[in-house]
């Protein structure tokens, strides 16, 4: 969401300056939250590989830079319920 709320994307000098430092945005976080909101509770292996969350540019940013990285699917009952589908811990 960063992207999105963060950046104006009409101003094509700040955009550029954050695309280039997005690397360095997702390393220094605390812990990167992905939401893959195409992918159903009920998903298989290969499910990560087949969201649209990885046809994104900022997808090898978003998962090579962090140390921690949540990926949550779809919610199966309410909002608030997610299912962790992969954690990434570096130590």
């Amino acid at each position: 969401w960063s992207d999105t709320c963060c950046i104006d994307q009409n101003n094509h000098v700040e955009l550029q300056r954050s695309v280039n430092s997005m690397f360095v945005w997702y390393h220094h976080s605390a812990l990167t939250i992905i939401y893959l909101s195409d992918v159903p509770p009920s998903s298989k292996s290969g499910a990560l590989a087949n969201s649209n969350w990885n046809t994104w540019g900022w997808t090898v940013q978003e998962f090579l830079a962090p140390n921690i990285i949540l990926f949550y699917q779809a919610a199966s009952v309410g909002d608030c319920i997610r299912t962790c589908l992969y954690t990434k811990h570096t130590i």
